[in-house]
């Protein structure tokens, strides 16, 4: 039968390094990692933001991992030999929608930076995204949040070091940070494709899926554009890296070559939905083990995962499996494993190379059961549930005006730099 593990927890964002070794899910504002190889039961907790964590990425190699969330920090954690520690910090103005690895140098541009290293992208609610070179010989270490101020509206600083004038624009001098490019609208998803030929595919809220080259941003490759709401999601398969996947406020979940911005395939999940309307949302994709490209998709309000696979111009439905509550986030592992976080609180782990029966009874269960986190009041927990809702989170993307820290950036002048390359 299916198990929750820690049930009523409210876990968020979650993922798993490419070697199935270390599984990162946020806790809030907390920050836990659980070491998932077959009969260890290492977990270490951490408490370094102070706002909701949205996003949660690995590095290639599994040894760097980046958080970002609503306290605008962007922190990046370096792997130890029985732990995590955070070694690296940058504050942004605007709060942080996501943010992940590239193994690509970022060029020097005005910074004169041209480190053949990784890189680190991300993007802010106003729709810029800037590109960090990782310079680990700089890395040092970053206190807990309980023990540093809370940042200032407006203000960001690199590696806690000066601050930036409110109504100074975010130039991204601080750090090496250098702005790669802009959307005129929050950026909901984004993600690198698969070598040898490198694109950054950013979605946004006003429908498009832009595919720019990478670490030449301003070289926009291609559009894909079909959808007729805002986008929730892209994702690509190891599977069939010469495609992506992506969902939408429209009910389409959509197959495209991203390399000519061609639409291969479309499924409308609004038949059947009742009253016609439908948000979708691609929250992983298969990467090796499971029998072809498998791509796990929610919807609004239902309590399961949809299961598709794809092929170069067709996708279909795989598998239905039903959840005790709405999916939040998942993530897969080369192992075959789906780790999916629920909106009611609690963790799931699916075989996704058996059918995606619920793990019930092994190591892996045992190992997760075990994560630490904050005891937390009833209230607290119905507070932290809701601030997870996908409802709640939708409409901020469709809002046409921003909320509370972010309105103040909002009347100030945007980069040129956005508008030219936009």
């Amino acid at each position: 039968s299916a198990r929750i593990i820690m049930s009523g927890t409210p876990f968020g964002a979650v993922a798993v390094d490419a070697a199935s070794q270390t599984l990162a899910v946020a806790c809030d504002s907390a920050l836990i990692f659980a070491d998932i190889r077959p009969g260890s039961l290492h977990t270490n907790s951490y408490k370094y933001h102070t706002a909701t964590i949205r996003s949660l990425s690995f590095s290639s190699d599994g040894t760097l991992l980046v958080s970002s969330g609503d306290d605008k920090r962007v922190l990046v954690w370096v792997r130890g030999e029985s732990s995590w520690s955070c070694r690296f910090q940058y504050i942004c103005p605007k709060k942080i929608t996501c943010a992940v690895f590239a193994n690509a140098a970022i060029p020097g541009g005005q910074t004169g930076i041209d480190i053949q290293a990784t890189a680190l992208v991300f993007a802010d609610k106003f729709g810029d995204v800037f590109g960090l070179p990782m310079q680990k010989e700089k890395f040092t270490d970053i206190p807990p949040a309980s023990e540093t101020k809370d940042v200032d509206q407006g203000k960001g600083t690199g590696k806690g070091k000066g601050k930036q004038d409110d109504n100074e624009e975010h130039d991204g001098s601080a750090a090496g940070c250098r702005l790669l490019m802009g959307h005129f609208s929050s950026i909901t998803s984004m993600i690198f494709t698969a070598q040898p030929r490198s694109f950054l595919v950013t979605a946004d809220r006003d429908e498009k899926i832009r595919v720019s080259q990478f670490p030449a941003t301003c070289t926009i490759e291609t559009f894909c554009l079909g959808h007729t709401s805002y986008v929730t999601g892209v994702v690509a398969s190891t599977s069939l890296p010469h495609r992506i996947v992506s969902g939408s406020g429209d009910g389409t979940l959509r197959l495209w070559d991203y390399a000519t911005g061609r639409q291969a395939a479309s499924v409308d999940l609004t038949e059947g939905s009742g009253s016609g309307k439908a948000v979708v949302e691609p929250l992983a994709a298969s990467c090796g083990v499971t029998p072809g490209a498998h791509y796990a998709v929610a919807s609004e309000g239902r309590a399961e995962l949809a299961i598709y696979t794809a092929d170069d111009t067709t996708l279909r439905l795989l598998q239905k499996v039903p959840l005790p509550g709405p999916p939040l986030a998942a993530t897969y592992s080369s192992n075959g494993l789906l780790w999916v976080t629920l909106l009611q609180g609690g963790m799931m782990v699916l075989d996704g190379s058996n059918q995606y029966v619920p793990v019930s009874a092994n190591e892996v269960v045992a190992t997760v059961a075990a994560l630490p986190h904050p005891t937390l009041a009833a209230a607290e927990l119905a507070t932290l549930r809701k601030s997870f809702s996908k409802r709640e989170l939708y409409s901020k993307w469709t809002s046409k005006h921003t909320e509370g820290d972010d309105e103040k950036g909002k009347k100030g002048k945007r980069p040129q730099q956005n508008k030219k390359q936009e």
